[in-house]
This record gives C-alpha cells, structure tokens and sequence, in this order.
C-alpha cells in the first residue's frame, strides 16, 4: 500500500512535469470559426459571393505579405550562402520564401483578380468584416500556411539561445571546462617535474580542443593520423561533483610528428559534446539532419568561444582548433596526416602570438623564453597559408 503523504508526492511530481501538448488549440479554431460564421449569420452576412471575395483577397494579401517578408529575409540571407548554405544560393531562397505560399499567391491572386467586386466587399457591416478577417486567419492557421520558414525559425532560435549548440556549448564549459583549466598550469609544472621538462614552455602550453564540423570524434587519435601518437597522461585531477566523491578528470599527451619526423608534444582533446550532435543525426526520432548538425558545430564552435574569451578562469589555458574535416578534393581525400598538420599549424601560430605579445610589453629586451620560443615557431614546417 501506498501511504496518503507518498500518493500525494506522486501525484504533485505528476502535475509538476509538463506532458507533451495535444490537439486541443485545433478543436478551439474550428469552434472559433463556427462560431464566426454564426456571428455572420445573425448579422445577415449570408450572400456566398461577397464572403468568397472576401476570403480570397485575404489569402491573397496574406500569401503576398508572406512572400514580401521572405524576400526581405534573402536579401540578409545571401550575405551567409558559404557560411550556411554551402555557397548554394537556391537553398537560400527556399529557406526564406516557402514555395506553398509562392504558389497559393499566384492561384488565390488570380482568382480574385477574376472575380474581384468592390461593391460586394463594401456592402458588409463593419461587425461581418472583422469576423471575417478573424476567420480568414484561423483559417490560415488550421491549415498550416502560417508556419515559419526555416529562416525565421533559425533566427528566433539563435536570438533566444534555444539551440541544441548551445546548450552543448554551456554544459561542456560549465561541467569539464571550467573546471579542468583553471588547473591545468599546475598539472603541467607537476607533470615536467616527474618527466625532465618535457613540455618546456608551461606559460605557452595549452588544452587543444579539437573541433571537427563533420562532428565525427575518433576514440584513437592514431588510427586518424599516425603522426600522432599518445605518450601520457597529465596528473590526474579529483573534484567532489554531483555526488561523486573524488570524480577524476584527466587530459592526455601526445607526441606529434612533423613532415621531417622531428616530435613536438601538445595536450589535445575532441570536444567531447560534437559526439552527441553526430549521434543525433543519425537517430530518426532526433529530427535532426546532417545539414542540422553542421550548422550546429559551427553555432558551437562560436558559442564556446565567446564563453571562453569572457572567462577569467580559462584565459590563456586553450586552444580551439576548429576544421572542415569534410574531404572536398582527392588530395585532400588522401591526405592522411591532415590533422597533424592542423595541429602543429595552430602551435606555430600560438607560439608566434606569444612572442608578438612578450615582446610588445618587453620591447627594449628579448628575453631568452622569447627567443626560445622564436626558435621553436621557426623549426616548424609552414603548413598552411591560411589560419582556419
């Protein structure tokens, strides 16, 4: 049996959490336009003529209003076709104006255009025009043709931050890298202690996140590229978290080879949240196609960046190493050292930046990590000529 007091927990735990919405704002439209056309009724509005000339300049005005808002949206829109639209301006354009509202236009248009009657519209009373243009809404509404385009959906959902991106972005930020980085300069001084100063310039060392748009994460780095090799883990670091007394967070090392085989160590990682997005794509019930997910990682990418350049805590402890991984041409296609190429780029660059920066507040003396550093972003091979 359960008790009184434990029922009632059940039922209020019942009636906290929402249930899925059902079909009940329909059954309110049809009864609204019943209710509409009673009003008509009474009001004496009965002649089928001027009530179907009334109906079709509404969906006229309605359709053309929505195509108007549509072209409105391109004329922003073709500003992002790469970016967006894999430089495809006809998915640009659909994702602005829906062809069923482009069509029922044309058609309600002509229609009204053929048996327009001014008269016929003027002679209702002011009571029966505003039901009817209450029920030509409704009417809209019912049937769908109200819906927002893929543009407008985008737009709400980037403004109120309702996308899946971030979310992802937050919770890998909040529940791993906040935590991990604040910490990450004490685990590399303990870890050069034990292993000769292997990672020599602690001050320049950095987390590389790794940031694949095509959101495939690799469980082995080496099976990816085998210029890149693991070697160690950083101290281990233990944090009481949700109830897990003495959690363990860890981050890896790996040695990466260069063109001419010489080794340079960095500490990479894959975002781990992109797996999530990658899975998602490939269930049915998600919803979510590959179009979706690639828009996505890039709205990742740039949500974790903005939280991670006003974070005070992770300020100069990482390294966003965002890529196309997408083969686009056979030589790249058959590239398969691309990732340790996109890794050893970012460390030049990295290196280069915090030369430019010591020697900006130091410019009377270069000191020796200055030089070393210079040094090392020399031994580099240039790989690229573009930054990503």
């Amino acid at each position: 049996m359960v008790s009184h007091s434990k029922r009632k927990t059940i039922v209020q735990s019942s009636d906290t959490i929402p249930k899925p919405r059902g079909s009940r704002v329909h059954y309110a439209i049809f009864c609204t336009i019943i209710l509409g056309f009673v009003i008509l009724y009474v009001e004496g509005a009965t002649a089928f003529k001027p009530i179907r000339n009334h109906f079709l300049m509404m969906f006229t005005v309605s359709f053309f209003m929505r195509v108007i808002k549509g072209i409105c949206d391109f004329c922003e829109e073709i500003h992002h076709v790469q970016s967006r639209y894999q430089g495809k301006y006809s998915k640009a354009a659909t994702a602005c104006i829906n062809i069923k509202h482009f069509l029922l236009l044309l058609l309600c248009g002509c229609f009204f255009l053929a048996q327009i009657d001014v008269d016929s519209l003027t002679n209702l009373s002011k009571l029966s025009n505003i039901v009817l243009v209450c029920i030509s809404h409704l009417l809209l509404v019912a049937l769908g043709l109200q819906q927002p385009t893929t543009v407008e959906v985008s737009e709400i959902c980037e403004k109120q931050k309702m996308n899946v991106a971030h979310g992802l972005a937050w919770s890998f930020y909040l529940g791993y890298l906040k935590l991990v980085l604040p910490n990450l300069k004490k685990a590399i001084s303990s870890f050069n202690k034990e292993n000769s100063n292997l990672l020599w310039c602690e001050e320049t060392c950095k987390l590389h996140i790794l940031i694949p748009l095509s959101c495939k994460i690799h469980s082995n780095l080496s099976e990816v590229d085998s210029n890149i090799q693991f070697l160690k883990d950083l101290p281990l670091l233990y944090i009481d978290r949700a109830g897990v007394k003495g959690r363990v967070y860890k981050n890896s090392i790996y040695k990466i080879f260069d063109e001419d085989q010489r080794p340079h160590y960095c500490i990479v990682e894959y975002a781990t949240p992109l797996l999530t997005l990658y899975e998602m794509s490939g269930t049915t019930s998600a919803g979510f196609s590959s179009e979706d997910r690639l828009q996505q990682a890039k709205l990742f990418y740039t949500t974790l960046k903005d939280i991670l350049e006003s974070s005070l805590d992770c300020r100069n402890c990482y390294r966003l190493v965002v890529y196309d991984d997408g083969a686009t041409s056979e030589d790249e296609a058959q590239n398969t050292h691309f990732l340790s190429q996109e890794i050893l780029w970012h460390m030049q660059q990295q290196t280069k930046e915090e030369y430019s920066f010591l020697e900006r507040n130091n410019p009377s003396t270069a000191s020796s990590e200055s030089k070393l550093m210079l040094s090392y972003c020399e031994s580099l091979p240039s790989l690229h000529n573009n930054a990503t």
